[in-house]
Parts: C-alpha cells; sequence; structure tokens
C-alpha cells in the first residue's frame, strides 16, 4: 500500500507506466495539505488488512535483513534503529529497560541508544494505539505531528521493541549527496 499526497495522479500513473515485481495498492491521503505525515500512518493503519503492519519511509533503501530481523525481534511496536552514531538531525530514541519509551530529535545525544531509520512494524494492539492517539491528537487540533511523534506518545502502552540495524545495511536519500552512501548499501547487499 502506497499513501500518496501531493501528486496522487503522477504517482499512479508512474507507477502503472511500467511492469513492477510487486502489486500496489494507491490510497490518496485528501488532507496531505494540511495534517502531517501521522495521519498518512493513520490511513494506513485504517486500511491494511489486519495482521502485522510494516511502515517505511519512501527515501531510504536497506537491506531485506533489516526487516526480516525486525519480524523476529517481535513486539507491538518494533522500530529499526542503528545503535551507536547520532547526530543533532538523527530522530533519537530512548530506552529504559531495553523497551521503547520515546522518540525525538530532542533527546540528549548521552541519552540515545540509536538513531531510528524509518523502518518499523505494528502489531494490531499496535496499530489500534497508534489510531486512537492520532485521532486524540486531530481531534485536539494538532496537526503539524510526525508519525513518529505518535510513537512516541504510544510506546508506553504497547510492548515497544528495538530492532538493531548494522550501519552499512541502511541508507536515506535527502539530497543528491545522499545518492553515493545508497548506492553503496545497495552494492554492499546485493544478492551473490
Amino acid at each position: 500500500m502506497v499513501v500518496t499526497g501531493h501528486g496522487h495522479d503522477q504517482v499512479c500513473d508512474w507507477w502503472s507506466s511500467t511492469p513492477r515485481p510487486l502489486r500496489a495498492q494507491f490510497v490518496h491521503n485528501p488532507r496531505y495539505a494540511d495534517l502531517n505525515n501521522f495521519y498518512t500512518l493513520e490511513i494506513a493503519c485504517t486500511q491494511a488488512a489486519p495482521g502485522r503492519l510494516l511502515v517505511l519511509n519512501s527515501d531510504i533503501v536497506f537491506a531485506d535483513r533489516v526487516v526480516a530481523d525486525a519480524e523476529a525481534a517481535g513486539g507491538d511496536l518494533t522500530l529499526a534503529v542503528e545503535t551507536g552514531r547520532v547526530d543533532d538531525e538523527a530522530l533519537k530514541v530512548r530506552l529504559v529497560d531495553g523497551h521503547v519509551r520515546e522518540l525525538g530529535k530532542h533527546i540528549p545525544h548521552t541519552e540515545a541508544h540509536g538513531e531510528f531509520i524509518g523502518v518499523s512494524l505494528l502489531s494490531d494492539l499496535g496499530r489500534q494505539r497508534y489510531v486512537e492517539a492520532a485521532g486524540l491528537a486531530r481531534d485536539g487540533g494538532e496537526h503539524t505531528l510526525y508519525y513518529e511523534d505518535v510513537y512516541s506518545r504510544i510506546c508506553d502502552s504497547v510492548d515497544s521493541r528495538v530492532s538493531s540495524v548494522a550501519a552499512v545495511t541502511w541508507a536515506e536519500i535527502d539530497a543528491p549527496q545522499d545518492v553515493p552512501a545508497a548506492r553503496e548499501v545497495v552494492q554492499a547487499n546485493a544478492p551473490l
């Protein structure tokens, strides 16, 4: 499932312009302009078939084992996290007794377990809690939240876990200068 916002028709046209190895369902978020991506994930939670929901940021590349390791970790909310290295722009994760308790760029480096890379899994209970918390935020007039903000709000009410990720198994592409690192990840993790 791909939840779209701006350019929905162009994304669908591009996808259908050539054969793809995956079948995709496109769902449009009609409120993409006034609600941030927390609402996009709320739509995915309610529209996807029951069962574990794999949530992927669209600006990352990663090795297959990142998802396999996250699935093996279990939990109602499982976050793929590169442990150790964090910088000011990293979406940091704080753990208490081995469980996720908070996500945010504001977390001090000394309290951060690592950086959330944009791969997560939600169980049916996790999805339910996410939808409840997102709805409360929306109804309360909070329209600029990111989905990670809602994760941070629900991590105390579900079994929230981390799946550790090695540095060379993922890359984020925010700008052209990020492409070489992404290419390295793809080449290093290509099947033999």
